[in-house]
């Protein structure tokens, strides 16, 4: 379901931050200092995907540097980090095929930039906002993708260790926000433990 809201939110015709009619809630464009211009749609898609597929913070992706990605481990070196200091995330081949797509720059570019400047956190949350406002999306932040990520691992019988490390989260108890279980999560755990019996 997220794939086809992701879809809708970057797949309209209108650059990211354009002008709404007047009177509608994202009726301004937003223009953050330094005078970026509008981040088209299509360039918003690689990093909706990459921070979907990797539960970075938009913060670590807006930072990351081509010299950052080790292409040949599968790992992005992110130097700037909540934790404030140098962490590593893993990158699967999806994460890597999305950035290839990119066409990585020379030496340490940035990987998400506009004329020559890197996109800031700030610029994206707001281009985001105002791409989930047009697609009349209610309540999707930038962040809920970072939490995706957890629960889809989660669903998908990795352990909470494991996706805690992977969201390089200080303390498991931090991850714990996104183990909530569904009542069919609960219904299969009964069953496979009746069938172990």
């Amino acid at each position: 379901m997220l794939r086809s809201v992701v879809t809708k939110i970057i797949s309209a015709d209108r650059d990211v931050g354009a002008t709404s009619p007047a009177g509608s809630p994202s009726s301004r464009k937003y223009r953050p200092r330094g005078g970026d211009l509008p981040v088209p749609r299509g360039e918003l898609r690689p990093l909706v995907r990459l921070l979907r597929e990797t539960g970075l913070r938009l913060g670590e992706a807006c930072n990351l540097r081509w010299g950052d990605v080790d292409w040949t481990a599968g790992v992005a070196t992110l130097r700037k980090t909540k934790a404030g200091k140098t962490q590593y995330a893993p990158l699967s081949a999806e994460t890597l095929a999305i950035l290839r797509a990119l066409g990585p720059g020379e030496g340490a570019g940035p990987c998400f930039w506009r004329d020559g400047r890197p996109w800031t956190r700030g610029y994206v949350t707001h281009a985001f906002r105002d791409a989930v406002e047009d697609a009349a999306i209610a309540d999707l932040h930038v962040h809920d993708l970072r939490h995706t990520f957890a629960c889809r691992r989660l669903r998908g019988g990795v352990d909470i260790y494991t996706v805690s490390k992977l969201l390089r989260h200080a303390s498991v108890i931090m991850s714990e926000r996104y183990a909530h279980l569904s009542q069919a999560d609960l219904k299969a755990a009964v069953e496979r433990s009746r069938e172990a019996q």
